[in-house]
């Protein structure tokens, strides 16, 4: 519904020009916006109001004036409930033009509401559900279908208008949907009912994006995603979960171009775990100051893991002798006291080390 402001704006202006009060209730008889308060002894008469089956009442008053009630069920799927007060010959007048007005102002407030806006809105969880449902049907969506959230992300801050190139490659219909998140995060949401393929389409098309929005635009591009949303109401989780792959796979694999949150493995634990805890455990593994690795030993490190501690590979993908390796190995246990050629080591130097890197990425207040 359209902020209360507006309403009282404009009713207030209209008494002023009718010579008639009014009273604006939403569907919970709460009072949105009034130009004059209702006797006591009539309160009673809204709540009764509502329970008939005609949309309209009158009330006469011995002084010559005249309470009229009016349901506004034609203009909202929050049945509004208008009272207008006034002189006899007039009021009821004044109530349909007050009446007519509310309908106009509804009618533009939905009329603003892009299918972006509304997207947006649902993802950042700033719509209630009596009004996602109004929206839904305003916007001709489909509530039961399966929907896929492709999250885009840059660091380069007003380089290249990369909405544009979106809109002109990826938005092919009404299915789809381009949202600004902020200046270098879009969304893009399919509505996959028309899909062909659709449970692969968002692990195929990620990457298709994030490929040609290189090539396109000249700069580097962080794409995530999740599983299909089953029904747009599961669009908001879906997001969350993309969002933290975005932050995870940045933080601990960034040179992937494109993550997905199924695939985070220890990331997306880390993630989500309390920032204190992160802290301890990485101050238990490390003590108070971290080890500092030059890019080399660091180098050495992810590839010794990625190859899942085998050193003749890891050796050979370096181009290094074996005891070269070795030796780098060993710098690593001399500095942490871990031997991260055992699994059980390599482990616990895993997880601190990326609880340790999730500290260091977190803003201190």
């Amino acid at each position: 519904m359209l902020s209360h402001q507006l309403f009282q704006q404009a009713l207030t202006e209209l008494s002023a020009m009718i010579h008639t009060d009014f009273i604006l209730y939403d569907e919970k008889d709460r009072m949105v916006a009034s130009t004059f308060l209702l006797p006591e002894e009539l309160s009673d008469t809204i709540s009764s109001f509502r329970d008939m089956p005609s949309t309209s009442q009158s009330i006469s008053t011995p002084e010559g004036s005249s309470y009229h009630f009016f349901k506004l069920t034609d203009y909202t799927d929050e049945p509004l409930l208008l009272v207008a007060y006034g002189p006899s010959t007039t009021s009821y007048t004044g109530g349909c033009i007050a009446s007519s007005q509310i309908k106009f102002l509804i009618k533009a407030g939905e009329e603003q509401m892009s299918r972006e806006q509304f997207f947006l809105r649902l993802l950042t969880k700033t719509l209630n559900d009596s009004e996602t449902g109004h929206r839904i049907r305003q916007l001709r969506l489909s509530a039961d279908a399966a929907y896929s959230l492709i999250l885009i992300s840059t660091d380069r801050t007003g380089s290249v208008d990369f909405r544009t190139i979106l809109q002109q490659l990826f938005v092919e219909s009404s299915l789809d949907t381009c949202v600004m998140l902020s200046d270098t995060t879009y969304a893009l949401i399919r509505d996959l009912s028309r899909t062909a393929g659709a449970s692969d389409y968002p692990a195929k098309t990620a990457p298709v994006v994030a490929d040609t929005l290189s090539m396109e635009a000249m700069v580097r591009f962080h794409v995530s995603y999740s599983a299909i949303a089953p029904t747009l109401a599961d669009l908001p989780r879906i997001y969350r979960e993309a969002s933290l792959a975005m932050e995870a796979g940045k933080l601990f694999f960034p040179e992937r171009q494109v993550l997905s949150y199924q695939t985070l493995g220890l990331g997306k634990l880390i993630c989500q775990l309390p920032a204190d805890l992160c802290e301890s455990f990485a101050r238990d593994i490390f003590g108070d100051e971290l080890p500092v690795f030059d890019e080399e030993l660091l180098s050495t490190i992810n590839r010794f893991f990625k190859n899942s501690l085998n050193i003749s590979e890891t050796a050979r993908q370096l181009y290094l002798h074996r005891n070269t390796l070795v030796y780098r190995l060993e710098r690593v246990q001399k500095m942490t006291g871990l031997d991260i050629r055992n699994f059980e080591d390599a482990l616990t130097f895993r997880i601190a080390w990326m609880a340790a890197s999730r500290i260091q990425s977190t803003p201190k207040n």
